[in-house]
């Protein structure tokens, strides 16, 4: 049960993109349209946390002050050495130590 739950928060990242996105543009059209774009990219796969990724992660936001899912972000950036596209500012500072950082209104 307690994995299931863990599984269900890392797989509602994509939501968390778009409900980030409407916060801080105040824009609903951009927001519906990434949210149907992800939808659209068969390339996209979620990643589940194991207990590899879970005792990684621990360590990652015990020592860089990043939320819980801007953590698990990190990690699966680095852990698959892409680039992190974000618009949180604050995020992609910490990030940017760990993983190259694109701000999104830059894409």
């Amino acid at each position: 049960m307690e994995w299931e739950l863990w599984k269900k928060f890392v797989h509602s990242a994509p939501i968390e993109v778009i409900a980030a996105i409407r916060r801080r543009t105040g824009d609903n059209s951009l927001a519906q349209r990434v949210g149907e774009h992800l939808l659209s990219i068969s390339a996209i796969s979620l990643v589940d946390i194991n207990t590899f990724r879970l005792t990684r992660d621990i360590d990652l936001a015990a020592t860089s002050g990043l939320s819980g899912m801007d953590t698990i972000v990190v990690a699966v950036a680095q852990e698959f050495n892409v680039p992190l596209v974000t618009l949180d500012n604050a995020m992609g500072k910490i990030a940017q130590q760990r993983v190259k950082v694109i701000d999104i209104r830059k894409v």
